[in-house]
């Protein structure tokens, strides 16, 4: 699937170069909010100067290392590694059994 969605996006926006992805035009922001063009330049600052196996570690949770290679990670143990697991897992279960 990301395969053939990086095909896709190739040949209209994307040029790989071994595991790199160059842009070939310049974005079309229309559809992004500004809050959300911050936290995207937010995570690039954050993230740029990480190997790929700094990324990986730091990004696997116990909520990715439960999941099922290739499967879906459960949405309660997502939220069980935050800080406010309790408030977040009050609100799911209210939002889902309504």
């Amino acid at each position: 699937m990301v395969y053939i969605l990086l095909q896709n996006l190739k040949k209209n926006s994307l040029c790989i170069e071994g595991n790199s992805l160059i842009p070939t035009r310049e974005p079309d922001l229309g559809e992004i909010s500004a809050s959300d063009l911050e936290c995207l330049n937010e995570a690039i600052d954050l993230d740029k100067g990480y190997s790929f196996n700094k990324l990986h570690a730091t990004s696997s949770d116990e909520a990715y290392k439960a999941a099922d290679v290739n499967g879906e990670m459960d949405i309660k143990k997502i939220a069980g590694t935050l800080t406010n697991s309790e408030e977040v897992l009050t609100y799911l279960e209210q939002m889902y059994n309504d």
